[in-house]
């Protein structure tokens, strides 16, 4: 397996300083042979789960999700709206600003909930703008013209950094990520961009995460994970992840354009973390791996890896792990199918007798919620990391 360093160019801060940094590499090995439980392991401290089956708005396909105190902010892909609910499952508002008129979008790409200025803050990269509107979305504050078309946008302290998605703008500066001020002008840019995936971005794929202070960033067809302290710019980590036989191996271009192959490539190996969290006591690489989704943990006190596998909650409920769509260093949230809680509500379904098994769980689901609508929209999974 060859990995690939990811360097940061004139980045973020001061450029000297990296110039003297002493860069520290680990090498973090995972064995994909030997998968446990997630709920085994002490990376998961507790779970909560959420209805939002609030019949005055139907949810499409949810994409994204933000917690902010009480308040839930869902990205909906399928109609291009965020939709806000409060931690009671009822709905507060909806921001659906398709359209070509003053205010409106082509397209919602993605958002990000800015506490420090009471803000969420809605990205389309086809107009190069954030749309920003209060936190319950009622009002539209500015409109923030962008120096690149970005498809994933968030906030460092008083720094932006966004994401190109493989798309190169000017072929003299062919990187992937920007770093801008807080008046959005570029301060600087690093990760160049890959020619031979030129144009091709994965919605499944995160490219950075934070934990307290520091910038963790990830790059497609790369299992290299860079790690910034902007608060000691002298501290520059690197991560190389070693997947043994599940290693992807060197490919050319013309791999990249041979269909059927890429289809392999994928479907028989790792080809990078699609997002990876550091907590206070894990890292964690969410991969895909023999077709399922496993969460590679590297424990940062006793130094141990385990690769974990997204299996059914069944301590004080009883439902699936659920899609992801959201991780901070506090929180997995993942979104669960009404019908599939319906399944696990009423204890039984064609195929199982869940009530026979999980007593204790099906009747705390139900005095959790009074009524399930198996048609309805899903419930919200809240994990609790440690």
């Amino acid at each position: 397996m060859k990995y690939y360093s990811i360097f940061f160019l004139s980045v973020l801060f001061v450029l000297p300083f990296y110039s003297c940094s002493k860069i520290e590499v680990r090498q973090l090995k995972f064995n994909l042979n030997e998968i446990s439980s997630i709920h085994k392991s002490d990376v998961i401290s507790d779970v909560e789960i959420y209805s939002l089956q609030d019949s005055t708005v139907t949810l499409g396909s949810i994409e994204k999700v933000e917690l902010l105190d009480s308040i839930i902010y869902l990205q909906d892909m399928s109609t291009n709206s965020l939709h806000i609910f409060s931690l009671k499952g009822n709905h507060i508002n909806t921001i659906s600003g398709q359209g070509h008129g003053n205010g409106e979008y082509y397209q919602l790409n993605d958002f990000f909930v800015d506490n420090d200025n009471k803000t969420v803050n809605l990205l389309s990269r086809l107009n190069k703008k954030i749309y920003v509107y209060d936190l319950l979305g009622r009002k539209l504050l500015n409109q923030i013209e962008l120096p690149k078309a970005f498809v994933s946008i968030c906030k460092s302290q008083n720094n932006y950094i966004g994401y190109m998605g493989n798309y190169t703008e000017n072929a003299d500066y062919p990187y992937n990520y920007w770093i801008m001020d807080k008046s959005f002008n570029v301060k600087g840019n690093f990760g160049k961009i890959n020619q031979n995936i030129e144009s091709h971005c994965s919605r499944s794929f995160m490219p950075f995460s934070f934990f307290k202070d520091n910038l963790n960033v990830i790059y497609e067809y790369s299992n290299s994970v860079k790690t910034i302290s902007p608060s000691n710019a002298h501290e520059i980590n690197l991560y190389e992840l070693d997947f043994g036989e599940y290693n992807c191996p060197v490919l050319t271009k013309s791999d990249f354009k041979d269909n059927n192959r890429m289809f392999k490539v994928k479907n028989t190996y790792i080809t990078n973390p699609n997002r990876c969290q550091e907590t206070e006591h894990y890292l964690l690489f969410f991969v895909n791996a023999k077709g399922q989704n496993v969460i590679c943990a590297y424990n940062k006190n006793g130094t141990d890896t385990h690769a974990l596998q997204l299996d059914s909650y069944t301590d004080k409920y009883l439902f699936g792990f659920g899609n992801i769509v959201g991780v901070t260093e506090k929180h997995i949230i993942s979104t669960v199918d009404a019908d599939e809680i319906y399944d696990c509500w009423i204890g039984r379904n064609d195929y199982n007798d869940f009530y026979a098994d999980y007593p204790t769980q099906v009747e705390n689901l139900r005095k959790r919620f009074k009524n399930v609508d198996p048609s309805g929209n899903p419930f919200l999974i809240v994990y609790n990391l440690n």
